[in-house]
């Protein structure tokens, strides 16, 4: 698998899934603690222009393929649509998706945050390293919430 980055609206997803069969539900308050945990070190990284720390929290691989500078440029939509990712905080997020696999050594955290009139989307893998859950890569973007029809 190589890490990816993607900033953008979610229209395709670049990383494979683990196999159905493989895989096994992350637990709920857990996998809302690493989505706050990224994306609030995503928005301090965006607030600062400084990428190093996000760089360093992620993953060998991550940190292998992925300079500061090539988060600046693939976070630059993030930036310039304003989105307020510290809203991660205090709304909790929609999971749509919370699996692990390869023997809890891998793992997939997919929804998004519903704040007013858009919501927040992500799509975020991480890795077992040493202990610790390592971003392995990271997607982020605004997409319209869906409207409730009453």
């Amino acid at each position: 698998m190589t890490p990816w980055l993607y900033a953008a609206a979610f229209a395709v997803s670049l990383a494979v899934a683990p196999a159905p069969a493989q895989a096994q539900d992350v637990e709920q308050s857990f996998a809302v603690a690493l989505v706050r945990d990224a994306l609030t070190a995503l928005a301090q990284a965006n607030a600062t222009g400084n990428y190093t720390v996000l760089r360093d929290y992620g993953s060998a691989q991550f940190r292998l393929e992925n300079d500061a500078t090539d988060l600046a440029m693939a976070f630059a939509r993030v930036r310039s649509e304003r989105l307020n990712l510290l809203q991660a905080l205090v709304v909790d997020p929609v999971l749509q998706r919370a699996t692990s696999a390869l023997n809890n050594s891998a793992m997939r955290l997919s929804g998004y945050i519903p704040v007013d009139d858009r919501a927040i989307s992500f799509d975020m893998e991480f890795v077992n390293e040493g202990g610790a859950w390592r971003i392995f890569a990271l997607r982020v973007g605004e997409y319209t919430a869906p409207v409730s029809q009453e």
